[in-house]
C-alpha cells in the first residue's frame, strides 16, 4: 500500500504564507519523490535539485510539516482523482516507471 503525502512549509505564522510539497510513502515510509527538482534555485528549500528520489525522509523532506490525519490518504490511483489532474499526472506516473519495478 501507498500514501499520498502533503506536507506544508509556512514562511511565518500566517497560514496563507506557505509552499506546499507532495510524494508518495510506501508502508516503510520510503519516499517517492519526482518533483523535488522544483526547488532547485531557491535556497530556502536547499536548492533541492533531485529530480527522482526515492529513500528515507532527508533534509529537506524535513522542512515540510506533515499532518498525518490531514495530510496523508492512502493512494487510491489514478483514476480515484479528478480529470483535470489526469493527463499531468500520467505524465509523471510514466516518469516514475523508468526508476522502478511495478
Amino acid at each position: 500500500m501507498t500514501y499520498y503525502v502533503c506536507g506544508n512549509y509556512y514562511f511565518d505564522d500566517i497560514t496563507a504564507n506557505a509552499q506546499s510539497h507532495a510524494w508518495i510513502w510506501t508502508e516503510d515510509k520510503t519516499i517517492i519523490d519526482i518533483t523535488g527538482d522544483q526547488f532547485k534555485n531557491n535556497s530556502i528549500f536547499l536548492n533541492y535539485a533531485v529530480s527522482v528520489y526515492i529513500g528515507q525522509k532527508d533534509e529537506f523532506h524535513k522542512l515540510f510539516k506533515v499532518e498525518n490525519r490531514r495530510d496523508v490518504h492512502e493512494n487510491l490511483g489514478l483514476d480515484a482523482l479528478s480529470s483535470i489532474c489526469l493527463p499531468r499526472l500520467r505524465e509523471l506516473y510514466q516518469k516514475i516507471k523508468k526508476y522502478i519495478m511495478i
